[in-house]
């Protein structure tokens, strides 16, 4: 049977519409998606190639300058060597106690009536043996006076304990 509405058209029915589901739009999402993941593995694949191939002539350089770097690790080891041994004469020769100064100070510092019969530096130590002869009988005063000159001089006193 046919159906004819002779209404007018604003007082006619009007057939509602459906509102689209979310499962509409996956069908245009998914190829999209697809598309991406498509264009990422395959421009990751050409990095990993192009990379690999960079790697390669770097590893051939590498085995080519084998000898130069084995020829550069020999002189490195004897120059460490050397500069050991270096460091250690370094170390003795600042530890060392330069005796002519250390001489020359006894003799300024050295009263009338005094005079060495021995003089000893041990490494942190000095022994001084003297005799002393004074007519006005004051030789304490003079060995005092010439130990607390000796004392007060700190260049002197720098070296020994």
């Amino acid at each position: 049977m046919i159906e004819i509405n002779l209404l007018p058209d604003d007082l006619k029915l009007k057939a509602q519409r459906s509102q689209p589901s979310p499962l509409d739009n996956i069908v245009y999402i998914l190829p999209l998606v697809l598309f991406v993941v498509i264009v990422a593995h395959l421009y990751l694949g050409l990095v990993f190639i192009s990379r690999s191939h960079v790697m390669g002539g770097l590893e051939r350089r590498w085995k080519a300058l084998e000898p130069q770097r084995q020829e550069v690790l020999g002189m490195k080891n004897e120059f460490n060597a050397g500069s050991s041994d270096a460091n250690i004469v370094q170390g003795y020769l600042a530890g060392r106690v330069l005796l002519a100064p250390k001489l020359n100070k006894l003799s300024l510092d050295l009263q009338p009536g005094i005079w060495f019969n021995s003089v000893i530096f041990g490494r942190s130590s000095l022994l001084v043996k003297a005799s002393i002869v004074s007519l006005k009988m004051d030789e304490m005063d003079l060995i005092n006076a010439f130990v607390v000159n000796l004392k007060n001089d700190k260049d002197f006193n720098a070296d020994f304990s």
